[in-house]
């Protein structure tokens, strides 16, 4: 969908001209015409079912469905009659789009025009808005909606089609103007063109094409062209290098142009396919005002070519700029014959410019106009002035529909201003000091509360990590900051040392890309590093602390107080801090089981420890960081495998009597190991390495073999029945068994179906006990195979899960680089409650384990191929794809995607001098993740409780508190509606614990 929401406190000025612009006159879009169920007037069905559903319409009283039968490579579509769009003009297409009932193959919702096509994905059966922007090609010729599906036997329901001109406003810097994937740092200029982010096949650069679009690619055939203009105002090209990304279908020449004025073309490559391959322009086209590229395709066979990516990296003359472009679109309802208008937008960039606004001017007839101008949100009237005033805009956080409005002209903008810039939250502590529930992300030009506080509260069970943000925010700059906590006395005399409240400080990373459209671009609070030395804090700025309280399990239950010190260069300050100690304990082994990587050659490289001793201590640190949040790596046990002795033999020397063969296990360092891991950190899972099983993903595969021999030969089958049967009665020996799972072969596609199934009834036949998981949604196919499903969150199903369940199997879910908004995320730049709702989700749904790929993916080799200069995440929070086949270069994850905990600020360049052995930095998103885990402790405490004594309790009280096991909808309602607000959760935690406390004095 359209990415929205990168900031810039900018001016924007845009010239428009066209006649009578206003809603295109379409056929039928919001379905009013026809009757259910039969087929909307003016449309016509194209494969798989489909028609008119008068139930719970968006708008009207009926809406478009279609349903296809899951199969690969089938398409359906219902399409519109025809209608007329300008050639070569800018477009915004509004419609609403659901998805429900039930399937087994999510596919895609196919939506758009013959020529413009979209595929979404992670709908749900909620409405959700869609605005996507194209421009139509440069050739005559009728259009029409088409809108349908791909490989899905879901449910696909659409509303409300719109469709009207658009007009663009790029971020201003001076003279220079910079849209959506065009940055300029000193005198380096980039540009990528955002057609996957986006969605769009339109962009400042973009001059003329004849190509077709889909979803992420241009899409050419014999004849047609792309051309972009790159130019920068006072900022001359002199030199200039392209990267293009392409797949080409049957025989085609994918051809490269370049020129200085778009009139005389200069061929300067014929790029074959291939990820990031280059072209130079020539230096007898620079310096140029303006580079001019033309990409075009021939082909005398039918040949095509999709093109999925389009850079530019060039160098400027002219003053050196830091600036990072964006586009926002303006739809055009109606704007009278012989009138211009031009638009300055900084409000529509960030919430810190809401008060320059909107500015229209007007020409009719080539002379400026007066009058009057409005600015409504929603329906009701935001702001007044006159032409060419500022009209300001809203700053609260939420979705403001806008519509400016003037005699002869009406814009409609829809205004996202992120959650992250919401003031409704925290209470004032007075002397510049406020403070916050952990929950929140706080801004460091979020003003002051309105509501006053008395201290910063926190509440707690008995061995249960919390926290709270204490936020300074002078009026002057102050220098030398520090934050101290006292010890907290409580009843009777007791105390919480003062060792036992953790003072961290929040720090910002720069959000450059923002992951979806969520996030925005600011510096966005993640890393949580200790006081190792005071900081300074500009005046008016706020610089929040985590206040983190883990009381001791025979910590007496009641209320403690103590204070925290601010101090700094001539300044000095206290605020109280209050802990409420609930009357139980929180068990060290939690219920929820979480498996997530940890990839150790990431701080074995950064801390640059080489010696076995000190690659374990710094190890050591990372599992403990892991543990104290409840999170239990795949391979507790990173140095101390089992060693297997197999026997010598090969297919040049092969057994005589294979099954005399016999194999050894020596588990004594293992052993160790996983004890400790146990007993010491309280993990709740881990992987058992599984040799000889093969494994891979949907992009590649490795084929079971051992000592050479493959899976049909009967050396193989007796080895490997030998190995795992030894593997399983030691794990069971131990009472590890139920703990272990094999993670062989990740996210398969249905062509992987039937080698992840020989794998798993292979396994299954030597070694029965051993749990086998599988990151992928419940097939039929699948079935019998593994027994912990682990499918992506948008892909549980509630039906088949809890037939799973139902003969023994677990149900675990995972996200990674997706799901993105609307769904609960992993990312830096989303809401701080993403990560506690997805446990209470988790609950909600009888899940029993949670699953990410990744904890410390600080680099990506691909993104930054240098090993001598590695990523600093402190200064690029983005986790760049690396692997499956992709060339250097940066295609985004998502900020924070796989990364929970940083490495030390000491060793943020990953270039120490030699071993560094402080220990890892928490994020707010792992302590949100902790928090969460401990959430469903508390619930799945409480169920066990009402087990325990329920019958020693009234009906009445037990019916109360076994209510208190589901989920409120304040909290979560779907996964995609949820609290933004951490106060929901805290106030059904309360009440969870209360009821917790009166049970406990149950006898």
């Amino acid at each position: 969908m359209k990415g929205l929401a990168r900031i810039f406190a900018l001016a924007v000025s845009i010239p428009v001209g066209f006649a009578a612009a206003q809603v295109v006159e379409t056929v039928n879009p919001s379905f009013e015409e026809g009757s259910a169920p039969g087929a909307p007037t003016g449309w016509t069905l194209s494969g798989g079912e489909g028609g008119l559903d008068d139930a719970q319409p968006r708008d009207g009283s009926r809406s478009l469905w279609i349903r296809g039968t899951g199969q690969r490579e089938t398409l359906s579509f219902w399409q519109s009659g025809d209608f007329s769009l300008d050639p070569g003009k800018p477009y915004l297409l509004r419609f609403f789009a659901a998805r429900d009932g039930e399937g087994k193959h999510a596919g895609l919702a196919v939506t758009g025009t013959g020529v413009f096509s979209v595929d979404l994905s992670n709908l749900t059966e909620q409405w959700q808005p869609v605005e996507l922007v194209f421009s139509t090609p440069h050739r005559e010729g009728p259009s029409s909606f088409r809108f349908g599906q791909w490989e899905s036997d879901f449910r696909f329901r659409f509303d409300g089609l719109q469709l009207c001109r658009a007009v663009p406003a790029h971020a201003r810097f001076g003279a220079v103007e910079l849209g959506a994937g065009e940055r300029i740092a000193g005198n380096d200029y980039f540009f990528a063109a955002p057609m996957a982010e986006n969605n769009t096949n339109v962009c400042r650069p973009t001059r003329e094409f004849t190509a077709g679009f889909n979803t992420y690619r241009m899409v050419f055939s014999d004849g047609m062209y792309l051309t972009f203009e790159h130019r920068i105002a006072e900022h001359p090209v002199t030199s200039a290098r392209l990267f293009l990304w392409t797949k080409h279908y049957g025989e085609a020449v994918f051809r490269t142009e370049a020129s200085r004025d778009g009139a005389t073309w200069t061929e300067i490559g014929e790029p074959g396919e291939g990820e990031k391959t280059g072209v130079t322009v020539p230096e007898t086209l620079l310096p140029a005002e303006a580079l001019w590229v033309r990409l075009s395709v021939s082909s005398a066979s039918g040949g095509s070519v999709q093109m999925h990516g389009y850079r530019v990296e060039a160098e400027l003359d002219g003053p050196p700029l830091t600036a990072k472009g964006d586009t926002r679109w303006l739809a055009v309802e109606e704007l009278a014959d012989g009138m211009d208008l031009s638009v300055e937008a900084p409000g529509l960039f960030s919430p810190d410019d809401a008060e320059k606004g909107v500015t229209l001017r007007l020409r009719q007839n080539g002379a400026e106009t007066g009058g009057e101008a409005a600015l409504l949100d929603g329906d009701t009237v935001f702001s007044r002035g006159k032409l060419g005033e500022p009209l300001p805009v809203p700053s609260a956080s939420g979705r403001h529909p806008l519509t400016i409005e003037a005699k002869g002209v009406r814009l409609r903008h829809t205004l996202d201003v992120s959650e992250y810039y919401s003031t409704a939250y925290g209470e004032r502590l007075g002397d510049g000091l406020w403070w916050a529930s952990s929950g929140w992300r706080i801004p460091r030009g979020r003003p002051l509360p309105a509501a006053e506080g008395k201290a910063v509260r926190i509440e707690t069970a008995q061995n249960e990590a919390e926290a709270a943000q204490l936020v300074v925010r002078p009026q002057e700059t102050l220098r030398g900051v520090t934050v101290t906590a006292s010890a907290l006395e409580g009843p009777g005399g007791a105390l919480i040392p003062a060792e036992g409240v953790s003072v961290l400080r929040v720090r910002h990373v720069p959000v450059t890309t923002p992951t979806d459209r969520t996030g925005v671009a600011a510096p966005w609070p993640d890393p949580l590093p200790p006081q190792t030395a005071p900081v300074d804090v500009p005046a008016g700025e706020n610089q929040p602390y985590w206040v983190r309280v883990k009381p001791a399990k025979d910590t007496p239950p009641g209320e403690y107080r103590g204070t925290l010190r601010v101090a700094a260069d001539g300044y000095e300050t206290e605020a109280p801090l209050e802990v409420r100690v609930f009357g139980f304990t929180l068990p060290d082994r939690m219920t929820c089981t979480t498996a997530f990587g940890m990839d150790i050659s990431k701080p074995l490289a950064y801390h640059r420890v080489s010696e076995e001793a000190d690659q374990r201590r710094v190890v050591d640190a990372y599992l403990r960081a892991l543990a104290d949040h409840h999170i239990c790596p795949y391979d507790p046990a990173p140095f101390d495998p089992f060693t297997v002795r197999w026997p010598e033999v090969s297919p040049d020397n092969p057994p005589a009597d294979p099954e005399s063969l016999e194999v050894s296990i020596d588990w004594t360092r293992y052993d160790r190991a996983m004890a400790e891991a146990f007993e010491k950190y309280h993990f709740n899972t881990f992987s058992v390495p599984m040799e000889g099983m093969g494994g891979g993903t949907y992009y590649s595969r490795t084929p079971p073999s051992l000592l050479g021999f493959p899976e049909e030969s009967p050396v193989y089958r007796r080895l490997f029945t030998e190995y795992c049967r030894q593997v399983e009665e030691h794990l069971r020996e131990k009472g590890w068994l139920d703990d272990g799972f094999v993670y062989w072969f990740d996210e398969p596609e249905p062509k992987d179906y039937a080698f992840v199934m020989d794998g798993f009834l292979r396994l299954k036949d030597a070694a029965p006990g051993i749990h086998r998981m599988l990151t992928e949604e419940i097939h039929d196919e699948l079935a019998g195979g593994p027994n912990i499903w682990c499918p992506l969150t948008p892909e549980w199903r509630e039906k088949e899960a809890q037939a799973r369940q139902a003969l023994g199997e677990r149900i675990w879910w995972y996200i990674c680089t997706g799901p993105k908004a609307p769904y609960a995320t992993l990312f830096i730049d989303h809401p701080g409650t993403e990560l506690r709702v997805w446990l209470w989700q988790t609950w909600q749904r009888g899940v029993q384990g949670l699953l990410i790929w990744e904890t410390l993916l600080w680099n990506s080799p691909t993104a930054y191929p240098d090993p001598e200069h590695p990523q600093n995440p402190y200064e690029d929070p983005m986790g760049w794809e690396y692997g499956y086949g992709n060339e250097p270069g940066r295609r985004p994850w998502g900020n924070g995607d796989g990364r929970f905990l940083y490495p030390p600020e000491s060793v943020a360049d990953g270039r120490p001098a030699g071993p560094v052995f402080e220990p890892p930095v928490d994020t707010v998103r792992i302590e949100m993740l902790r928090d969460g885990i401990e959430d469903y402790e508390y619930l799945a405490l409480l169920r066990r409780a009402l087990e325990e004594k329920g019958d020693r309790l009234t009906p009445e009280e037990r019916d109360r508190l076994s209510a208190l096991l589901a989920v409120p909808p304040e909290i979560t309602e779907s996964l995609t509606e949820f609290t933004k607000d951490p106060a929901p959760i805290e106030a059904r935690r309360r009440q969870i614990a209360e009821a917790l406390e009166s049970l406990s004095q149950k006898q």
